[in-house]
């Protein structure tokens, strides 16, 4: 199932979990940029959560093709593309990181509502925080002022106990898979940066 019908039928997930979810989403996102392909619109529900719990990213470039052709409509939401793909500029992996950061908002918020009337509520925040603002520079309009997918993965990956902090490298049990269903998979230009 996807990240969003998780979430939407309030299947809670423990901090534990919801940053090794977070971590996968970053590894299989920089699986997708290593190879050189931008999603494009990624959202939580293009995030597909298997049996096993691998996580896989779904329809690159369909939300492109999607904003594109609906871009007239005036009743067309735009709000879960990056400010820059609204605007009609080049997609590039800074975009994949707005993105990223929506998934990031929506999970964390998640966790903050789950834990809502523990005890420990602010200790619980006090934790999150990081991840929160992490998030919140995620979704910057101007995409120079975003971090870098690099960043990211290293913040998470450490949090998450599956980068050794002292190399900055996946430990051996991190695994993604890369699933394409587009055809035609959006491809970063060149000049494009992280």
């Amino acid at each position: 199932q996807t990240l969003a019908h998780t979430l939407a039928a309030k299947q809670s997930l423990s901090e534990e979990q919801t940053l090794r979810v977070a971590f996968d989403v970053v590894d299989a996102l920089s699986a997708w940029h290593n190879r050189g392909v931008v999603h494009g619109h990624l959202v939580s529900s293009n995030v597909f959560i298997g049996e096993d719990r691998r996580i896989s990213l779904l329809d690159p470039a369909v939300g492109l093709a999607l904003n594109q052709a609906l871009r007239s409509a005036a009743d067309y939401d735009t709000n879960s593309f990056a400010p820059e793909v609204v605007d009609g500029q080049t997609v590039a992996y800074s975009s994949d990181v707005y993105g990223l950061g929506l998934v990031f908002r929506r999970l964390f918020l998640a966790l903050s509502k789950r834990y809502q009337f523990e005890k420990n509520r602010e200790q619980l925040e006090a934790s999150l925080r990081p991840y929160i603002d992490l998030s919140a520079a995620m979704l910057e309009r101007d995409p120079l002022r975003r971090p870098s997918l690099e960043q990211v993965y290293r913040l998470v990956g450490e949090a998450a106990g599956r980068l050794d902090p002292s190399t900055s490298r996946p430990r051996k049990d991190s695994s993604t898979v890369l699933v394409n269903k587009g055809r035609d998979a959006a491809k970063t230009p060149s000049s494009a940066s992280n």
